[in-house]
Formats: structure tokens, C-alpha cells, sequence
């Protein structure tokens, strides 16, 4: 079976620019691909690199996604060198919506975790995004000193409710 890639890349701002380790993190951007069957039936994946994560860049997905064919083997789906993982993810992540398309939709609904501020900020936040529904969250850290993040760790955990 063949299929009909295609590539749209993607920059979206963030609301609020994110602190991180490496600096203000102010823009989100990579591909959105997508694998079209001969029935007309499409899956969809991201390929979205986080440079100091270690991964392949966003211009390296970028070459190596415009170097293939507009029309994919299977094969070539999964020939994804293991030095581009995100690649990888997402090339695979069409091709299991295409073929799989119940297991994308046993996700749904999915509830979606809050991304808390660096530092003591995330305790005066938590409680707002608590009242909205949310349950689970993600803290950045690698900002400050460790012990400072670990008081802010304790005081988080202390204030949150138990479940």
C-alpha cells in the first residue's frame, strides 16, 4: 500500500512566554504530517523537536521530511533514521491513526494536565487551575537552584489536595 505524505510546518506563540533552563522559551513551532491512503482515509502526527532535549533540530526534520517521496511505502514510513525520533513519532503517529483509527479514539476524552510557572509562582497558580478542572501537572524545572525548587516542591506537594 502507498501513501500520500504531506507536510505543513506550524510556529504558534505561547500565551505566555516559558521559562526554562535554557533561556524564555516565546514560540512552539514544528510540522504537522500527514499519510493519506488510496480509500482517501488520513492519519495525522507532529514532528516538533525540542532542540536542548537532545533530538534532531526542526530544520534537520525539515530536510529529511522534503528528501522523501510525496508518495510513501510502508517501508519508508518506518525507515525513519533512529537519530530523528521525532520523525519517527510522527511519521508513525499517521500511520497508526490511518490504520488504528479506534485507538485514537479510545483517547478522547482526554483530560489535559495545567503547565505550572517556574518558582514559588506555580504555589499562587496551582489553586486557579485547580478550580478550572484540572488535576495533573507539569512543573518546569531547571530554573533555579535545586534547593530552592525542592522548598517550592514541598510546599506544592504539602498544599495540594490528597487524593
Amino acid at each position: 500500500m502507498s501513501y500520500r505524505l504531506s507536510v505543513k510546518p506550524y510556529q504558534r506563540r505561547f500565551c505566555k512566554p516559558l521559562q526554562t533552563h535554557h533561556g524564555l522559551w516565546k514560540v512552539r513551532e514544528g510540522l504537522l504530517v500527514s499519510l493519506q491512503g488510496a480509500e482517501g482515509a488520513v492519519g495525522w502526527g507532529e514532528v516538533a523537536p525540542i532542540p536542548w532535549f537532545g533530538t534532531e533540530t526542526i530544520v534537520d526534520a525539515i530536510a529529511f521530511l522534503n528528501h522523501l517521496p510525496q508518495v510513501l511505502s510502508e517501508a519508508d514510513v518506518f525507515a525513519v533514521p533512529e537519530t530523528l525520533p521525532c520523525c519517527q513519532f510522527g511519521l508513525g503517529s499517521a500511520w497508526e491513526m490511518l490504520h488504528n483509527p479506534q485507538s485514537v479514539a479510545d483517547l478522547a476524552p482526554v483530560s489535559l494536565s495545567a503547565l505550572l510557572p517556574a518558582g514559588n509562582t506555580a504555589c499562587e497558580v496551582w489553586p486557579m487551575l485547580w478550580q478550572k478542572g484540572h488535576r495533573t501537572f507539569k512543573w518546569k524545572i531547571g530554573v533555579g537552584s535545586i534547593a530552592s525548587e525542592l522548598q517550592v516542591f514541598i510546599k506544592l506537594v504539602d498544599a495540594l489536595p490528597g487524593c
